[in-house]
């Protein structure tokens, strides 16, 4: 357990500062420990492989200052177990709105959904302002096309790793542009 600690406070070290091969070593240390960890709250499989690259690209976002202990592994299985009962409950509360939503209309049938066409030129212009095309069709794929990562990945012939960088980059070009408005 010690020389664990050890290990780790050697490779949070290194991590801080910038070395990606420290990186791959915790990832390849605890990515399957954390997915089991994650399935045990959501039975899906596709979902609990995103919480955990998330934690992993929340560690490498956060590397020069978030992780003081070197006990890397309670952070690592605090953010998953966090962002898990956070998509529980997400799951929960979408299931609930179509619920209520459905019964909404059953009960007034002349209701008539509202015109999003100012909603969808506004996203057709941010998703414009992402200057790598890749990234752009890349962001469309999982979320418009709603692909999944790993079908997006065998597709375009690139490691998930790779989309999950261009979806991050992505999607603060959008966080950036929405604040804006």
């Amino acid at each position: 357990m010690l020389e664990d600690n050890h290990e780790n406070a050697q490779l949070i070290d290194q991590l801080r500062g910038d070395d990606l091969s420290a990186f791959n070593e915790l990832y390849k240390k605890y990515r399957k420990a954390l997915f089991i960890y994650a399935f045990r709250y959501i039975k899906d499989e596709e979902v609990c492989y995103e919480l955990v690259h998330d934690a992993f690209i929340y560690l490498w976002q956060k590397r020069s200052g978030a992780i003081k202990d070197p006990n890397i592994n309670s952070y690592l299985y605090s953010f998953v177990k966090s962002r898990s009962l956070n998509y529980l409950r997400d799951q929960r509360n979408k299931k609930l709105n179509e619920h209520l939503t459905s019964q909404e209309l059953a009960e007034h049938p002349d209701y008539e959904l509202e015109d999003h066409s100012d909603t969808t030129t506004i996203l057709k212009e941010a998703l414009s302002s992402i200057p790598s095309p890749a990234t752009r069709h890349i962001f469309e794929m999982r979320f418009i096309d709603e692909m999944s990562y790993k079908d997006i990945a065998l597709s375009k012939s690139i490691s998930i790793n790779t989309v999950y960088v261009h979806i991050n980059s992505a999607l603060k070009i959008l966080r950036s542009k929405f604040k804006k408005i």
